[in-house]
């Protein structure tokens, strides 16, 4: 699995900006939006050792004094407002090739941008966890309202946390009773053993399209490990868009994210794909 370190971060989003002076006035920036503490001191910033350009090339390291200087969570609008005002917007889809996003994915500058703070979240407080989320995150903030994903959760165990990429997108176009299975692959980035783990259906029987299961084990999962689960949808005969919720419980049954937002949800636009070759509606 792809690692990002902040030396690619910086890499990577500089190909979009034009802007900006040099590379050390990026880093600069990048901390400042991002709610860091440390002051880069003229020495930092004009001599010949350059300790901002030294982060942005990987010459340097970001130690635990630095990474200690941003709050955690850090500040992801502060991030996207300074991606999104310094990016320029011709420069989007280069900015989305260099972070392997696909290449017929719609080009959003605001979703590129949220999507980014949420992997410098990553690099900033778990240094030994930088997968790559920029792709999954990209994709749910294009289906998902910012106001909606931005709100903060609180994990039911202190120091939980996972990250999901679906084996391709998480929004299927279906014919009347086709089927299809869906996969989720989901890291543990946090610091807890996962144990008596599930993924349940929470709306199971409010929506058309049936999965084939409503609970799914999920087998122990030790911090850094990634499992893949799955599960087979049946369209059924309704019509229009269905959207099947999931969260992860523990033994008890209780949500360990509470307040996730939906990271998990799969979209259904169910189509009679017969009547609209008969010229009907396709919407």
């Amino acid at each position: 699995m792809l690692l990002i370190e902040f030396h690619d971060f910086c890499c990577y989003a500089y190909e979009g900006i034009t802007d900006l002076a040099n590379q050390g006035d990026f880093v600069d920036g990048i901390f400042k939006a991002a709610g860091s503490s440390y002051t880069f001191s003229t020495s930092d910033r004009y001599s010949h050792s350059n300790y901002p350009t030294k982060l942005f090339n990987g010459g340097k390291p970001l130690s635990g004094k630095i990474r200690r200087s941003f709050s955690n969570p850090i500040d992801k609008k502060g991030v996207t407002a300074y991606l999104e005002k310094h990016i320029d917007s011709d420069k989007v889809r280069t900015v989305m090739n260099k972070f392997s996003l696909p290449g017929n994915a719609e080009t959003s500058l605001t979703a590129l941008s949220w999507a980014l703070s949420e992997q410098l979240q990553i690099i900033i407080h778990e240094p030994d966890n930088h997968v790559d989320v920029v792709v999954a995150e990209y994709q749910r903030y294009l289906t998902e309202t910012v106001d909606t994903l931005s709100a903060p959760f609180q994990p039911l165990y202190d120091g939980d946390s996972y990250w999901s990429q679906s084996d391709r997108s998480s929004t299927y176009k279906l014919d009347f009773y086709e089927k299809i299975t869906h996969e989720w692959v989901i890291r543990n980035m946090g610091k807890v053993r996962w144990t008596g783990r599930k993924l349940i259906c929470t709306n199971h029987k409010q929506i058309p399209p049936r999965a084939d299961t409503d609970s799914i084990n999920i087998p122990n999962t030790n911090p850094g490990e990634t499992v893949t689960v799955a599960v087979t949808f049946d369209a059924r005969g309704v019509e229009g868009r269905h959207d099947s919720t999931w969260a992860m419980v523990n033994a008890d049954g209780d949500d360990c994210f509470p307040g996730s937002n939906g990271t998990l949800k799969v979209t259904i636009m169910v189509i009679n794909k017969a009547f609209c070759k008969d010229g009907g509606n396709t919407q």
